[in-house]
C-alpha cells in the first residue's frame, strides 16, 4: 500500500483488506494474520470491547525495591508449609506440559519424559514423586500442530490418572518472554479435559530477571526493567506482541476467549500485606474459567501465592506457568 500511495495508484481491496486487519486487532486477534478475517466474519462471540495497548517506560531497577512493600516471608518457612501440604496429598500429581527444553533447567529430582505413552505414564502416576515434566517441544511447531499435539496428550494423561487412580493438575509452561501457544494450549486443554475454576498465569522468572509489577511483565537488561513489548522478544515473528500489560496481552492473545471482566490479579501488595487471606479473597473473586495474574518479584511471593492456594484447597485451577 505505501508503495501504491508512491506512485498514486488505487488498491480498493487491498485498503479494505488492511482496514479489516486493524479491526482484528483490536478485537486481540493481531496474532493470528489472515486467519482472523475469518474470525472477523464468523464469529458472533467477538467481544464489543475494543483491545487498548499501554505504553509503558523503563524502570531503573535502583527504584524499584524502595517503592514495594517489604517482604517479611523466608524461602525456607514457606517451602517447609508447602511440602508439608503436598505430602498430605499421595493421590495428586503435578503434570508439567513443556513448550520447550529450557523448562528444566532450573529444576532438579523431577522426572522429565519425551514420550507419552499410557504405560509410560502410568508408571509416573504411580511413582512416589510429587509429579512430572512433559517435554512437549510444542513452541517450536504450527499452531494447529501444537493444538493437536497437547490435546494428545492430555488424552493420555486424563486415561493414565484414571488408571491408577491418581488425581493430578497441569502446568503449561511457557516463556517468561510472552513467547508461546497461548491460546491454542489454553483451547486445548479445554476442548480435551474442559473447562477448569480458573487459570493461574505467573509469568515470574528470577534468575532472569522476568518480573510482573501491577500486572506489566518486566524483563531485565542490565540496571534496567523493560517492559517485555519493547524487547526485542516481542518482535518474534511467530510469537510477537505488543502488550506489554499481562491484562492486554492476554485479550490480544486470546481475542474473545477472555474478556477483562474475566482477569484478576494478585498484587504484591495482596501477597506481602494482606498475606494468606487477601490472596484467597481474590481466588474468589475469579469467574468460572477466569484468569487470575500473579504478581511476582522474588521467589517468595510465588511461594507465598502458592501456600495460599494449598491452605485454600481450592480445586481445579489450571497453571499457565512462564519461565
Amino acid at each position: 500500500m505505501t508503495l501504491a500511495q508512491t506512485h498514486n495508484y488505487p488498491l480498493q481491496l487491498t485498503a479494505t483488506t488492511f482496514q479489516l486487519l486493524q479491526q482484528a486487532v483490536t478485537y486481540g486477534l493481531g496474532g493470528e494474520g489472515q486467519a482472523a478475517l475469518f474470525k472477523l466474519w464468523t464469529t458472533s462471540s467477538l467481544s464489543s470491547e475494543p483491545l487498548h495497548i499501554t505504553e509503558y517506560d523503563p524502570v531503573p531497577l535502583s527504584e524499584l525495591y524502595s517503592k514495594l512493600p517489604k517482604l517479611e516471608h523466608n524461602v525456607e518457612n514457606l517451602l517447609c508449609s508447602i511440602q508439608d501440604h503436598l505430602r498430605a496429598e499421595q493421590d495428586f500429581k503435578l503434570v508439567v506440559l513443556d513448550d520447550d527444553p529450557t523448562g528444566t533447567q532450573t529444576c532438579h529430582d523431577i522426572n522429565v519424559l519425551t514420550m507419552w505413552d499410557l504405560d509410560l505414564l502410568a508408571s509416573e502416576f504411580q511413582s512416589e514423586s510429587g509429579g512430572f515434566f512433559i517435554l512437549t517441544n510444542s513452541r517450536a511447531l504450527p499452531p494447529n500442530e501444537a493444538r493437536t499435539l497437547i490435546s494428545e496428550i492430555l488424552r493420555n494423561v486424563s486415561r493414565a490418572a484414571d488408571m491408577t487412580g491418581k488425581k493430578f493438575e497441569v502446568v503449561l509452561r511457557g516463556d517468561s518472554t510472552l513467547r508461546g501457544h497461548f491460546l491454542e494450549e489454553v483451547e486445548s486443554l479445554i476442548d480435551t479435559i474442559g473447562s477448569p475454576d480458573a487459570w493461574i498465569l505467573a509469568p515470574f522468572f528470577g534468575p532472569g530477571v522476568r518480573y510482573t509489577i501491577d500486572d506489566i511483565q518486566y524483563v531485565g537488561d542490565r540496571d534496567t526493567l523493560v517492559p517485555a513489548a519493547k524487547t526485542p522478544f516481542a518482535k518474534d515473528r511467530t510469537f510477537g506482541y505488543r502488550s506489554s500489560n499481562l491484562r492486554e496481552w492476554v485479550r490480544e492473545k486470546a481475542g474473545s476467549r477472555f474478556s477483562s471482566k474475566d482477569i484478576v490479579s494478585v498484587t504484591l501488595e495482596d501477597i506481602r500485606l494482606g498475606g494468606i487471606s487477601a490472596i484467597e479473597q481474590k481466588l474468589l473473586l475469579v469467574p468460572k474459567g477466569g484468569i487470575l495474574i500473579v504478581n511476582a518479584v522474588q521467589t517468595e511471593d510465588m511461594l507465598m501465592f502458592s501456600l495460599a492456594l494449598l491452605e485454600g484447597n481450592h480445586p481445579c485451577f489450571w497453571f499457565i506457568y512462564r519461565k
